[in-house]
């Protein structure tokens, strides 16, 4: 694997792509302290990019998931030539263009949010419905990785608040409209012991709290947030 090589792969692979004009503006944020006079070509672009973030995984990630998302054609019709050159980078990309990280050679997050939709999805949640949850919990991770962490938050609150709408009305249907109203349902109903209910609630609670700790790094705050987030939802969705 050699980094270099394969952002240039990258770079050609979707340079072939015709580029629309706002292509330029779609990567500005990512060509930021770039000489960008000398990138005269999509391609260049691409592959500048990918080897300026190459020691920075979670913005690797946020852009790859906008190069996918901008060409996904052309990610599903390369996608093994694609996977191939994104080893260097220790992410992966799945059939449905969701992208993981490759860690001590298993797969971590977001493979963990195709599992849980999955899951989901053998419970009865509907197809739209999935994708609102995934729309919330990539978007999350997103966020993560441009230091949002705010925005990071509230979309895994909103995460949260639709898996709980969602298992509080597939076992009783909920008079309540209320998240907290509705964590009680999946109490009454043999769900959620009192301590797993008002432990979701705190975190549910936490979510909203913007004050950060002194002394902790925001990134290390907000990764406690959003890793205690996930595996909370991966945890309510396997009890459901």
């Amino acid at each position: 694997m050699n980094p270099e090589t394969d952002a240039i792969a990258l770079g050609s692979i979707f340079g072939k792509v015709k580029a629309n004009v706002g292509w330029s503006k779609l990567f500005k944020e990512y060509l930021v302290g770039s000489n960008d006079e000398w990138i005269s070509s999509k391609a260049e672009a691409i592959n500048y990019i990918i080897r300026k973030y190459s020691s920075n995984p979670q913005k690797l990630y946020s852009f790859f998931n906008l190069l996918f998302s901008e060409h996904r054609y052309t990610a599903k019709s390369n996608l093994a030539l694609v996977n191939e050159h994104l080893r260097s980078f220790n992410l992966g990309v799945n059939d449905d263009l969701s992208i993981f990280y490759i860690t001590n050679g298993g797969n971590s997050f977001p493979t963990e949010i195709h599992e849980l939709l999955n899951t989901l999805g053998a419970k009865g949640m509907s197809k739209d419905s999935l994708e609102v949850l995934r729309h919330h919990l990539t978007a999350a991770q997103t966020h993560f990785g441009e230091k949002k962490w705010d925005d990071m938050s509230s979309q895994l609150r909103k995460a949260f608040e639709y898996l709980i709408e969602f298992a509080a009305n597939r076992h009783q249907s909920s008079t309540s409209d209320s998240t907290n109203g509705r964590l009680k349902t999946l109490v009454s109903v043999g769900i959620l012991t009192q301590n797993e209910k008002d432990s979701l609630y705190a975190l549910y609670g936490m979510l909203s709290d913007k004050g950060a700790h002194p002394g902790i790094a925001e990134t290390d705050e907000s990764l406690f947030r959003h890793r205690l987030s996930v595996e909370s939802i991966r945890y309510l969705a396997k009890l459901l």
